[in-house]
């Protein structure tokens, strides 16, 4: 069933045959990791990313034990098989969806309705596609889902490549899916 996420990225790909647009353009290339945050001064990329991702694993577990409640699995964890899995899942749908929510559709939204719209747009789309079907979900899901998509996208302008939006996209799935597997088991 999940492997039909992976049909609408296809869809997509179909679309850049002939499209003119390189893998800079799509950001499927690393870009500059260490470019400077916009709006941040001197503040790089490599200092903000490991500080948002210590960030995020605590606020991602109290937003999802908020939403599923303080209960927990009643087996042990195998460990080895939760990080694997997690890391596994995370890697994939991190790719998928930053393919899908934000590397064409900025690139081409920057040519159609200029960079700044194409960044709210798929941004506000992103946290609605997380709104009932997402984890986090529901409006409070929804809500910081569209802010860190925002956080994605900026990575994006800043860098010039999509390295770090998929690493962070990746660390966050990593810590869902740990959380709710821990929780549902």
């Amino acid at each position: 069933m999940h492997g039909l996420a992976l049909i609408p990225s296809a869809l997509i790909a179909l679309t850049l045959f002939r499209s003119g647009l390189t893998r800079k353009d799509i950001y499927l290339v690393p870009g500059n990791l260490n470019a400077r945050v916009a709006g941040l001064g001197p503040v790089r990329w490599t200092l903000l990313v490991p500080v948002l991702v210590l960030v995020m694993i605590f606020a991602l577990s109290e937003q999802l034990r908020y939403i599923l409640g303080n209960t927990h699995a009643a087996q042990k964890p195998d460990w080895f098989a939760l990080v694997v899995l997690s890391a596994t899942f995370a890697a994939i749908n991190a790719a998928n969806e930053e393919f899908r929510f934000r590397f064409v559709l900025l690139a081409r939204g920057r040519r159609s309705v200029g960079a700044r719209a194409a960044f709210w747009m798929t941004s506000l789309n992103f946290g609605l596609a997380h709104w009932g079907s997402g984890h986090p979900g529901g409006p409070t899901g929804a809500l910081t889902t569209a802010l860190f998509a925002m956080l994605l996208a900026r990575s994006l302008y800043d860098t010039e490549g999509g390295l770090w939006a998929w690493l962070m996209h990746a660390a966050s799935d990593i810590i869902i899916l740990v959380v709710v597997l821990l929780r549902v088991g």
